[in-house]
């Protein structure tokens, strides 16, 4: 939800809405805050009170919806950490002040320079890239000089790949290409002991990414720090028993489920202390960038930020990254952004699929925005699938990806009906074979055949729709029939999409229990850590956390906010903050500057989205899915203005 620190006030001036510099915090409930109505007293005394509120409400929904913020807040800069509350008080890691002196302090010894005093800090961790490579790392868990030492570790490696010149001009030369070297550093608060009793009980306790871990023992200690742990995916269970392997020198001991190799076994035998820390994580995408203070490895999205310029922008951003994955009528798969890899690592990835969900996203951009690069990668994309639509039938899934490719096709038609007109002149019969498959899968009597999942079921419905087939109705029907209670959101949105074409919508009331129970689901300030604020969870199971798949919800809030049938005026506000605070949630899941620091190519890497927080994967799946949703919720917004700025209806004269 947005919080209400981030109420925002304004006044009308020339017709424009303006943020002042004040805020003013109104309750929770209040989904976009505004100044009180008596701030409008005056303005046109003699107008009906009716009209004066309704533009009241249109200004709460514009004050958050069209106030811009800056670019440079947007995409990065250095700015303060999220306010962030911790398990344990005594973890609070160094402050933002202290972080940022222990950053000079490495920048001038990176540089040749004189040091400021390194400031004192439980722990520390050196991350030294050039050119977007590794050339030094180093870390300590010694509190008195753990800066110190943590830079001498790090200085060291690197001066082994980029060793020391012989003559003074040469030094001089390399000295001004260290300038080109960016810092990562984190900086740990005190060290907590945690009882462990098997590996994976560290999974249920701590965030990856947020979280260090390590051992502390008589013998010595070992720990890894979060950057470490995002740059090598690995969970807090596999790093306390990496620590486990390194400290002991036998990586034998630490199996995780081998019974006598256990966490609590280990621990035991060799007088092992497992504890965990939290940092403050400030660091550069090159040697000259001002750094950023990071949050998981990334810049802190916040609520305010979630304005219609805002959204505008990264969508084009999604857009212009997707659009690029596209080569020769293909999907660019899976991208590592760290290791600068390419691959489907998921044997079971169906390629076809997700061109189909890639075209449909960019066909979709393209309708809303007449994007031509959108509307040619989504043309592109589909001239390969239709080379040859009847080998989809041999795919398990073959429903759901005809269906996909179906309706990117008629988004394309919406879009640009010169592309969907060549498309069908190259390859004709093509539509009519989709349909097939898709109508293949069902009965006259009863709707789906078993085979179809829930989410094939609702795709099927709503690309039936869209071409006007007979069986729509059906399909839609079925589906509903057969997808009862949590089942049906494994349909949506697109069952929904089907149902808002029908003249009337019988099913609105289950859509609305399910779009309440997802809301009753989305994570609030509180529930979860910062940077997971908005993510809708289908599951509370001890041990899930939200990833890539909450944009699902997100399609959903969007389609029934857009339509009135589903959405009454007095339910607006509420939603359009369950909204964009889900859009946050993915806003944050997107590849920005922030993220530079990971990875040798930015370029390459930028507005990818990863398919969780601690991941550092570009995922096309993801990336699809996150585009059609901020789309989606671009034209569910507007709709939702439109309709508040209508004059309210008359009320009937008395008899």
């Amino acid at each position: 939800m947005i919080s209400s620190s981030t109420s925002w006030v304004f006044r009308l001036r020339s017709g424009e809405l303006q943020q002042p510099p004040c805020r003013a915090a109104l309750p929770p409930s209040v989904a976009c805050h505004a100044a009180p109505a008596a701030a409008f007293s005056g303005v046109c005394p003699a107008a009906p009170r009716a009209v004066w509120l309704s533009r009241y409400i249109l200004c709460c929904v514009c004050a958050t919806l069209f106030a811009a913020t800056s670019t440079f807040a947007q995409f990065g800069g250095d700015q303060a950490p999220p306010p962030a509350t911790f398990p344990d008080a005594a973890a609070t890691p160094p402050s933002p002040d202290q972080t940022m002196a222990a950053f000079r302090y490495v920048r001038a010894r990176v540089r040749g320079e004189t040091p400021p005093l390194p400031p004192s800090m439980p722990g520390v961790a050196v991350t030294l890239r050039q050119a977007g490579q590794i050339v030094g790392r180093g870390w300590s868990l010694d509190a008195q000089g753990s800066l110190a030492a943590a830079t001498d570790i790090a200085l060291a490696e690197m001066d082994k790949r980029i060793p020391p010149a012989r003559d003074a001009l040469l030094e001089e030369i390399r000295r001004k290409s260290l300038r080109d070297v960016a810092i990562s550093l984190e900086a740990a608060g005190p060290a907590i002991p945690l009882t462990l009793r098997t590996y994976d009980d560290a999974d249920l306790a701590l965030s990856p990414g947020l979280e260090g871990v390590g051992i502390t023992s008589n013998d010595g200690n070992w720990a890894i720090f979060p950057g470490a742990m995002l740059y090598s995916n690995i969970t807090p269970s596999a790093a306390f028993a990496s620590c486990v392997a390194q400290l002991s020198g036998d990586a034998a001991l630490a199996l995780k489920g081998v019974q006598g190799h256990e966490a609590g076994d280990v621990a035991k035998e060799k007088h092992y202390t497992f504890v965990h820390f939290r940092v403050t994580h400030l660091a550069q995408s090159a040697g000259d960038d001002t750094p950023s203070f990071l949050y998981r490895g990334s810049r802190y999205i916040s609520p305010a930020e979630m304005t219609t310029a805002n959204l505008k922008t990264w969508a084009a951003k999604l857009a212009g990254s997707l659009a690029a994955r596209v080569s020769e009528g293909q999907l660019a798969p899976e991208y590592d952004i760290a290791r600068n890899v390419e691959s489907h690592e998921d044997a079971g990835v169906d390629v076809a699929a997700l061109a189909a969900l890639a075209a449909l996203a960019l066909a979709d951009y393209a309708r809303a925005t007449g994007d031509g690069a959108a509307s040619k990668a989504a043309a592109e994309l589909l001239g390969t699938i239709l080379t040859d639509p009847g080998a989809l039938s041999k795919n398990r899934r073959a429903v759901g990806q005809a269906a996909t490719t179906l309706a990117a096709l008629s988004t394309l038609r919406l879009a640009n009906a010169g592309l969907a007109i060549n498309l069908d002149a190259k390859h004709p019969g093509a539509q009519q074979t989709l349909v097939s498959i898709i109508r293949v899968a069902m009965t006259d009597e009863h709707g789906w055949k078993r085979g179809p999942g829930d989410a094939e079921r609702g795709m099927g419905a709503w690309a039936l729709a869209m071409v006007e087939d007979p069986a729509a109705t059906d399909a839609m029907v079925a589906t509903f029939r057969d997808a009862p209670g949590g089942k049906l959101m494994g349909a949506m949105p697109w069952l929904q999409y089907a149902a808002a074409m029908q003249p009337n919508l019988p099913s609105a009331p289950g859509m609305r229990d399910l779009r309440d129970t997802l809301v009753q689901a989305q994570l609030a300030t509180g529930q979860c850590d910062e940077d997971e604020v908005g993510a809708v969870m289908f599951s509370r199971a001890s041990g899930i956390r939200p990833t890539w798949q909450s944009a699902r919800a997100t399609l959903l809030l969007a389609g029934m906010l857009a339509e009135p049938r589903l959405t009454e005026a007095k339910e607006i506000l509420p939603q359009v903050s369950a909204l964009v605070a889900s859009l946050r949630y993915l806003r944050q899941l997107s590849i920005d500057e922030s993220l530079g620091w990971t990875t040798p190519n930015l370029a390459k890497a930028a507005w990818g989205v990863r398919p969780a927080l601690w991941e550092l994967k570009s995922s096309p799946e993801a990336s699809a899915l996150t585009l059609l949703a901020v789309t989606r919720s671009l034209d569910a917004l507007q709709a939702a203005s439109t309709r508040l700025a209508a004059p309210p209806s008359p009320s009937p004269s008395p008899r």
